[in-house]
């Protein structure tokens, strides 16, 4: 009978130390409580692959492009948490939204943006040059490819630097 009661105080000292909470989070998240998984990330990126994993692990691509704009929208923060957050989406959200989307010549002009640098961007479009995934000439010029504009970009960048 001690050791029963032992066991009791013992539990009931867990459920007081906050276990009980912890494993309510726990089946919240495992069922996908979109508060509970953003309350959990640290970012929205981190929201975005728990969006995934937890509610919609058999999505396909089509409407992984709506999720993404969900979880990145202003909307669906306000709605979900961090009340009075009215920041529009970062140039990196927006690159990882146009790349779920197909639309790379978009994502590479985002890119650009992003990095100072265009080494990143030359290599990028170099790597995928070689494996195919781009058109030989920038949408908006039938004379330029866009892998020869980035390289010789940063072909520019290292002619300039004085170091």
């Amino acid at each position: 009978k001690k050791a029963v009661e032992s066991w009791m105080r013992k539990q009931a000292e867990h459920l007081d130390g906050g276990i009980l909470e912890k494993m309510v989070d726990i089946a919240e998240i495992l069922l996908g409580d979109p508060h509970t998984l953003y309350s959990y990330s640290t970012n929205d990126h981190e929201f975005f692959v728990a969006h995934l994993l937890y509610q919609t692990p058999e999505i396909g691509r089509d409407d992984l492009q709506v999720v993404a704009s969900n979880c990145y929208s202003v909307e669906y923060k306000r709605t979900y948490g961090e009340e009075g957050n009215q920041e529009e989406q970062g140039l990196l959200q927006k690159c990882i939204i146009e790349i779920i989307r197909g639309n790379l010549y978009d994502a590479i002009m985002i890119c650009l943006q992003i990095f100072d640098s265009p080494w990143f961007i030359a290599h990028l479009v170099d790597l995928l040059h070689h494996a195919g995934c781009l058109r030989e000439t920038l949408p908006f010029d039938d004379d330029k490819s866009i892998r020869q504009f980035c390289l010789l970009e940063y072909g520019r960048g290292l002619i300039s630097d004085p170091s």
